[in-house]
């Protein structure tokens, strides 16, 4: 075999059957023992070594009055985040996000019931536009006194060349319904189109609760682990740089390798500790783990020297 493929997936697979006595396909099949080998590679290697190798720089674009960009190719990030060339502070911690820009909600009277009308239409006056996507609350309470509960869904582009942005029109729900839009809102224009599910009752109020902001250069984004939440709200077009954590591609083909070859052992060791922890051979894993915690050390080495180099 030579050292090209050294390192593959049937090298590592073979590695693990000696390290657990599963000889066979009987015993363990190849497709378990790859579930177990992408389990650890996909998830627990990530997130236990900080490797360079994995670190990408991760850049997308704002747009002018859009707060919220999906994310769904990396889970992880660090610190290090650039906004139009400026270093912005990087959260994950909900508390901290909103200890630095609190909700302010704002409650306008849009209407009041007769007992018969369910359609309000209007426009929320310009000195409170913009206001934030997916954060509108209009209520009110029908004749038996129970709530009225009206909520936004912000709409994507599916066109050039916003394809895939939010756009600053939303389409409103009942809350728990059938996914039937009730009516549309705009977050910028203040425009709105609403037909209740019930006529709220004669003398009750209308209203709607949204929060207005002032658009400006952003200097802090939250990650709640599926979208990046940015504030202040963007008045323009930026570029966002931030440094994530790569996912490696999972090993499916026999002669698929990891991004190293030098981790195919530690791989192998971390794959099998998995399968005789479910096995609940607890002396396996044990005399299993001192070879793991050297390979582990291999690893980082590299990792390290790479770092030093760069001081």
């Amino acid at each position: 075999m030579s050292f090209q493929t050294a390192s593959d997936l049937a090298r590592i697979q073979e590695k693990i059957r000696r390290l657990t006595g599963s000889l066979s396909e009987q015993q363990v099949s190849d497709d378990l023992l790859n579930n177990y080998i992408n389990d650890f590679y996909l998830f627990d290697f990530p997130e236990s070594l900080r490797v360079k190798t994995l670190d990408d720089n991760f850049t997308f674009y704002t747009q002018p009055n859009v707060a919220v960009y999906d994310e769904t190719q990396y889970t992880s990030f660090n610190p290090a985040v650039f906004v139009g060339g400026r270093a912005v502070i990087y959260t994950q911690e909900e508390s901290q996000f909103f200890s630095l820009y609190p909700q302010q909600i704002l409650t306008l009277p849009i209407g009041v019931g007769d007992g018969f009308n369910r359609i309000f239409i209007g426009t929320i006056p310009s000195n409170q536009c913009p206001f934030l996507a997916g954060n509108v609350i209009i209520s009110s309470a029908d004749a038996n006194l129970a709530g009225i509960t009206v909520i936004d869904f912000p709409l994507k582009s599916n066109t050039a060349p916003n394809n895939g942005y939010y756009t600053q029109s939303g389409e409103l729900f009942v809350p728990y319904s059938n996914n039937v839009p009730i009516g549309v809102i705009n977050y910028t224009l203040g425009t709105y189109n609403v037909i209740l599910p019930v006529a709220p009752a004669v003398g009750i109020p209308v209203t709607m609760q949204i929060q207005p902001y002032t658009p400006s250069w952003p200097n802090c984004i939250f990650f709640n682990g599926e979208q990046f939440i940015i504030r202040p709200v963007p008045d323009r077009v930026y570029q966002v740089t931030v440094q994530a954590r790569a996912v490696p591609a999972a090993l499916f083909d026999s002669e698929d390798s990891p991004l190293i070859a030098q981790w195919y052992q530690y791989i192998a060791y971390g794959a099998a500790i998995k399968l005789c922890q479910d096995r609940r051979e607890d002396d396996s894993v044990a005399s299993l783990m001192p070879e793991f915690k050297n390979q582990e050390r291999l690893v980082m080495r590299s990792t390290l020297m790479q770092q030093n180099s760069q001081r």
